[in-house]
């Protein structure tokens, strides 16, 4: 039987052209998952979301395996069966949400401690007419009047966004590949990911850091107390464009929240704000100081768990 040229060269090219299609496919498992956070959004400032992509395959489900390693197979695919029938797979969104509700307790502890040290500095000791109090209100003052009566700095609050992922993407012992950032949004690509770092830039107040380090580095130098009014100014206006854009974005809706589920991430995000405001409390306040604040922490637990034992007719 005679083969025109035509089906011997097809013959011979297309086993090549078959391979060619599947090597990116087989590299592909060989290199690491490179995550890209962004965030992006109209020029109006509405409709900003995180945005998430993955480089490669599309990521499977994130799940605990719970392997139960008391019963073994002897021989054959009997201990396979066996090791398939007693593996438990709990999907990790479902643990969050239970780790979220034993972060309650902590949370209504952290509340108590800050709002009765605070009163406490205030009312007892003339806290409130302190310098540092009415410089640090007056800061949050200024920024609430900038935030609803001008337009919105977009660009500055979105590479704080993205700087604040990239810190802790650093903090985390991952790289970052890429940092894009616009007036209409910004990203950037890394190889690690984790609760931490998706929701960094909703806890972690990244100007105000900057404008302690800043302090802390000319005070080094130089004595800064006398601009120590202004230092805590400072403070109360990068803290105010901290929270308004994070209730701002988070009244939005973030792809952030909904992936490690919508009510763990509120109570990290709650817990870890207070905690920080609390230390500012403690730093600004010669009444409170860390033991009396930790007494004040130990004193809301003993309470809470009192109510807890009456609430159950324990006690």
């Amino acid at each position: 039987m005679r083969v025109s040229p035509k089906g011997w060269l097809s013959r011979i090219i297309q086993p090549w052209c078959g391979l060619w299609r599947r090597w990116p496919a087989s590299r592909s498992k060989d290199r690491p998952k490179k995550r890209s956070f962004g965030f992006r959004g109209s020029r109006a400032g509405v409709d900003y979301w995180i945005r998430y992509r993955f480089e490669t395959k599309a990521r499977k489900t994130d799940c605990l395996h719970v392997e139960n390693r008391k019963r073994r197979g002897r021989k054959g695919n009997f201990g396979a069966d066996a090791r398939s029938q007693s593996e438990r797979v709990i999907p990790v969104r479902y643990l969050k949400q239970l780790i979220a509700i034993f972060l309650i307790p902590p949370a209504w502890v952290l509340t108590r401690a800050f709002f009765s040290s605070f009163s406490v500095a205030a009312f007892r000791h003339g806290f409130w007419a302190s310098e540092e109090f009415w410089f640090f209100s007056l800061g949050v003052l200024l920024w609430i009047i900038a935030f609803f009566g001008l337009p919105r700095p977009m660009l500055l609050y979105v590479f704080g966004h993205e700087f604040t992922h990239a810190i802790w993407v650093w903090l985390m012992g991952g790289k970052v590949s890429k940092f894009r950032i616009s007036r209409d949004g910004g990203y950037i690509v890394t190889d690690t990911n984790n609760f931490w770092i998706s929701l960094a830039p909703y806890f972690f107040p990244i100007y105000s850091i900057l404008v302690f380090m800043l302090y802390g580095g000319i005070g080094a130098l130089i004595d800064v107390e006398p601009f120590r009014r202004w230092f805590f100014g400072a403070v109360g206006f990068t803290w105010a464009f901290h929270i308004t854009f994070t209730i701002w974005m988070l009244w939005r809706g973030q792809t952030d929240l909904i992936e490690h589920g919508t009510f763990f991430s509120m109570m990290v995000i709650y817990l870890v704000n207070f905690s920080v405001l609390s230390l500012m409390l403690i730093l600004a306040s010669r009444e409170v100081t860390f033991a009396t604040f930790g007494n004040e922490l130990l004193q809301g637990a003993a309470d809470f768990s009192d109510g807890c034992l009456r609430l159950m007719n324990l006690k």
